[in-house]
């Protein structure tokens, strides 16, 4: 009898840690808003991704957390940068508001209940190549990270995904320097993928 009391105890633990560890790893969603900054550099990049006035282009709605891969890490991209605000760029999301949209064609969506047109099942459900990448494309949807600076605020570095399908997408890491007339991206040898 002892023997069974104590497996419960030990099995009802082992859930409790479990259900723990997982609620520390979901991310929190920030209390604070994005800052100006913060949202200067993102425009940029939304600016340079939106140059094909064709349409409007779907936006994740909240950040995701920022995890920097070996090759940013060692490469020529952020080696050379004293970046400040890893940890919190790290366990943190942010929510994109209206005044991201404000002049773009953009249309924030919610990632976690948006639905893509896969290219790959209209394909093979016998839609022509061309017309399943484009439905794809348009129903698809890019997401960006958080945010680093380095000390000084004259560099900053996050991640970006465009999501269109299982075998559909690309991202990677990008670097901005802050000049006179703002923020520029800098051709770093960052990590980029592909699928």
């Amino acid at each position: 009898m002892p023997m069974k009391r104590f497996f419960c105890f030990a099995l009802l633990f082992a859930f409790a840690l479990n259900g723990q560890s997982q609620s520390e790893d979901k991310p929190a969603l920030s209390k604070d808003p994005l800052t100006a900054e913060q949202l200067e550099v993102y425009a940029t990049f939304l600016d340079g991704y939106l140059q094909d006035p064709k349409g409007q282009l779907n936006l994740a709605d909240k950040t995701y957390p920022l995890q920097f891969s070996d090759m940013d890490k060692n490469g020529d991209c952020l080696n050379h940068l004293p970046l400040e605000n890893l940890t919190e760029a790290g366990h943190a999301i942010h929510s994109f508001g209206q005044e991201i949209t404000k002049g773009r064609k953009l249309v924030l969506v919610d990632a976690e209940k948006h639905k893509v047109k896969d290219p790959g099942d209209a394909i093979k459900n016998g839609k022509p190549v061309a017309d399943a990448v484009s439905e794809g494309f348009a129903s698809g949807y890019p997401s960006l990270s958080e945010i680093v600076f380095d000390k000084d605020h004259k560099h900053a570095a996050f991640k970006h995904g465009f999501h269109c399908g299982r075998l559909c997408g690309n991202g990677g890491t990008v670097l901005f320097e802050k000049t006179a007339h703002g923020w520029k991206e800098i051709k770093h040898s960052c990590s980029v993928w592909i699928s």
